[in-house]
């Protein structure tokens, strides 16, 4: 029989060492005293299966244990283990040292990252803006939106979108020195401009959900006394070429919004039913509501022959109501004719539910915080009593004393 020679027995593989080298990267003789600048790992080609590898570290410490996950490495996974780069090893190997104190690895990261990054690309603020306007169909609100995020713009608007985080954000606002009000305000019309880009892959979040909004000190609403609502009326009642008195009248006897007393046609006046049908696509929210139409409000617009078109012109219509407010002798006041209806009318007919019908609001508590002004149920059945052409009252008479007409309502 033919004897087979035996094989001779595999060489063990080389274990990897660490050595001394010194600054300019020379080994350091054994023996040799000289403080090392730097641990040295030659990873050879039996290790890598291509080229060799060197690495240097700052401590022995340090250059063992790469050493043993070197070893480990090459033992489970062998030559594929050395296929990445050095410097895509050291940033894994970095990266996975930082996700372990949270209990997560690589792979969780890149699996969370695909999850929630921008499948978009790098949209610019300035780019996205646009965009984002035109999916807003109401043209005040649209105008309000582009005012707050051209500011935003000046700043932010050839950055990515995608690269705007909280922080920045936060110091931001803090440069602005707004007062608390319009900080908030701005705020609100930019975290709805995030909100919509991360709806639409632009961003994988919105950075207002991590940004404290200011306290806003809490201001009693303003409203018009009844003499000056008296004196309003009566100035737009006497100067009728401004075409203001049925403005004011729904304003004041309704409670409809300004921006919506704009938008108003004669045809929602249901005189028949006694309701203003005020249709979603003029109203803030766009949803559709409608108004009683109560007896001060019946008969100021009932002055004159049946009317049709726009409620008010919007022709020069800050002039004009600049002018009625002058004629009048009464100082500008930020939504009080909303205000004044909404008070008087709380004062009166103590019925919170029907009020937040005819306000449109969704909640009594955003009603009550600000809309209503704390009034005497007299001046509020004076004026809920006033009538063309408004005149004073009698020196002789007083406000409790006056007759209520409009008890069906």
């Amino acid at each position: 029989m033919p004897t087979t020679t035996p094989k001779p027995p595999r060489k063990p593989k080389a274990r990897l060492r660490a050595v001394k080298v010194d600054s300019a990267k020379k080994l350091i003789p054994k023996g040799d005293s000289r403080k090392p600048s730097w641990w040295r790992v030659n990873v050879g080609k039996r290790f890598t299966g291509t080229t060799k590898q060197r690495r240097f570290f700052d401590t022995e410490a340090d250059a063992i244990e790469f050493i043993n996950e070197t070893e480990k490495a090459a033992k489970k996974r062998g030559k594929s283990a050395f296929e990445i780069s050095n410097a895509l090893a050291v940033e894994a190997l970095e990266l996975s040292k930082q996700l372990a104190a949270h209990g997560s690895s690589l792979t969780d990261a890149v699996h969370f990252f695909l999850r929630n990054a921008p499948l978009v690309g790098k949209k610019t603020v300035t780019e996205l803006i646009p965009v984002y306007l035109r999916t807003k169909t109401e043209p005040t609100y649209r105008r309000a939106q582009k005012i707050s995020l051209g500011v935003f713009a000046k700043d932010f608007g050839k950055k990515p979108i995608a690269g705007i985080f909280a922080p920045v954000l936060e110091k931001w606002f803090e440069r602005k020195k707004w007062n608390p009000l319009n900080a908030r305000n701005y705020m609100r019309d930019l975290s709805m401009f995030f909100r919509w880009a991360e709806m639409s892959d632009y961003v994988a979040g919105n950075p207002f959900d991590k940004i404290l909004r200011p306290t806003v000190a809490r201001k009693v609403p303003e409203i018009f006394t009844v003499e000056e609502a008296r004196k309003l009326l009566e100035a737009a009642y006497s100067n009728q070429a401004l075409g203001l008195l049925p403005m004011y009248a729904v304003g004041l006897f309704s409670g409809v919004r300004v921006e919506e007393i704009g938008r108003m046609q004669w045809q929602m006046i249901d005189w028949k039913e006694g309701e203003i049908r005020l249709p979603g696509e003029i109203t803030k929210t766009g949803m559709p509501r409608n108004v009683d139409i109560f007896p001060a409000l019946r008969a100021a617009l009932e002055q004159g022959a049946p009317k049709t078109g726009v409620i008010v012109s919007s022709k020069a219509l800050r002039y004009r109501r600049d002018r009625l407010l002058e004629l009048a002798a009464i100082t500008k006041k930020r939504n009080a004719l909303r205000h004044s209806f909404a008070s008087y009318h709380a004062a009166k007919y103590r019925n919170p539910g029907a009020l937040q019908l005819l306000l449109g609001q969704e909640t009594p508590s955003v009603m009550f915080k600000h809309y209503i002004n704390a009034t005497r149920k007299t001046d509020a059945e004076t004026y809920f009593n006033l009538r063309p052409p408004f005149p004073p009252p009698a020196e002789e008479e007083t406000a409790a004393a006056q007759p209520c007409n409009d008890s069906s309502n």
